[in-house]
């Protein structure tokens, strides 16, 4: 099938498993069982277009999205290498081009002043509480763990 002469042209099992998980999803979602059941010779540019909306409509990472797409070129590839698709639709899928979005930044890194003002608050501070906030800071910057929202406004940490 070419969904998997696609994952046999993978390098790693990881990739492989990723995909596979892909396709599978992807196959179900166009009405096939599995997809090895699937007639990826009849995939066109509307319908990768369509699961790509759909995915990013249910909330996907547009990273997440893109691999789905890079999953759907790919078989596309096959399709066409086994002569199960036609150039011209090979080409049509091929130039659907990824979804462009943002993700959240990754924080900033705490210049070393910061952190023994942070240490020396704690020292300052007589209240019984000081020693456990101390702790709590070590094991926060020890984990490398970040504020959830912008600013520290946030009750939890990810």
């Amino acid at each position: 099938s070419p969904a998997g002469a696609y994952l046999l042209s993978l390098n790693s099992p990881r990739s492989r498993q990723t995909m596979a998980s892909f396709i599978s999803i992807v196959a179900r979602t166009l009405g096939a069982v599995s997809m090895d059941a699937c007639s990826w010779g009849s995939l066109r540019r509307h319908h990768v277009m369509a699961v790509t909306g759909l995915l990013r409509d249910t909330g996907r990472a547009t990273a997440t999205v893109n691999t789905y797409l890079s999953a759907l070129k790919g078989v596309a590839k096959e399709d066409w290498m086994l002569r199960l698709m036609d150039i011209e639709s090979f080409q049509h899928i091929r130039a659907v081009r990824n979804l462009h979005g943002s993700r959240l930044p990754r924080g900033r890194v705490l210049p070393p002043a910061d952190i023994r003002a942070l240490f020396e608050a704690c020292e300052n501070d007589k209240s019984s509480l000081a020693v456990r906030d101390a702790a709590i800071l070590a094991v926060i910057l020890g984990c490398g763990l970040r504020p959830a929202a912008f600013g520290g406004r946030g009750a939890g940490f990810t």
